[in-house]
C-alpha cells in the first residue's frame, strides 16, 4: 500500500467532504474551525499535524489559582490534550488568562484511516476539555455569531 503525504489540499478536502465542517484559512495557512467553546486551529508542518484549541474567552486574573489547578489536572489525568495557560491582555488592556490545549501527531505519510482517527480523537479531547473548563468557569465563553470567511 502506498501512503500519501498529508498536504493542506488533502486535509481541506477531508474537512469538507468527510467531516462536512466549516472552516477558514488564515494568512499563515492555519485552518480554523469554530465551535461553541473553542476554536480549533490545525497546522501542518513537514510531518507534523497539530490541532490547537483556543478557548473562546479569557479567565479572570483572580481565577488564576483555579486555572492552574484545572490545567495541571488535565495534564496529569488525561492522555490528551496537552493544556496550557498564559497571562495576557484583553482588547481593553486588562490582564486576563488565556487558555489553550493541543494534540500533535508526527507521521511522514498518512492513510485516510489514520487521518480520520487522529482527527476524531483529537477533536474529542479538545472539545471535552473546553466543555470541562466552561463548566468550571461558566463566564469563559461568549457566543460569537460572526462566521464570515468560513468555507462550507
Amino acid at each position: 500500500m502506498t501512503l500519501a503525504p498529508l498536504t493542506q489540499e488533502r486535509l481541506t478536502n477531508f474537512l469538507t467532504t468527510s467531516e462536512e465542517l466549516r472552516f477558514a484559512i488564515d494568512d499563515d495557512g492555519e485552518i480554523g474551525i469554530p465551535f461553541d467553546e473553542v476554536i480549533v486551529w490545525i497546522t501542518l508542518k513537514e510531518q507534523l499535524m497539530n490541532l490547537r484549541g483556543n478557548i473562546r474567552g479569557d479567565a479572570k486574573l483572580e481565577d488564576l489559582p483555579r486555572v492552574v489547578e484545572l490545567v495541571e489536572t488535565c495534564n496529569r489525568e488525561r492522555t490528551g490534550p496537552k493544556a496550557y495557560w498564559a497571562v495576557g491582555e484583553d482588547e481593553d488592556g486588562n490582564q486576563v488568562v488565556h487558555l489553550a490545549a493541543e494534540c500533535t501527531m508526527a507521521l511522514t505519510e498518512w492513510t485516510d484511516e489514520q487521518l480520520k482517527n487522529f482527527f476524531h480523537v483529537s477533536m474529542g479531547q479538545l472539545i471535552s476539555y473546553a466543555q470541562h473548563l466552561t463548566e468550571e468557569l461558566p463566564y469563559l465563553v461568549e457566543k460569537e455569531e460572526d462566521q464570515d470567511g468560513m468555507v462550507e
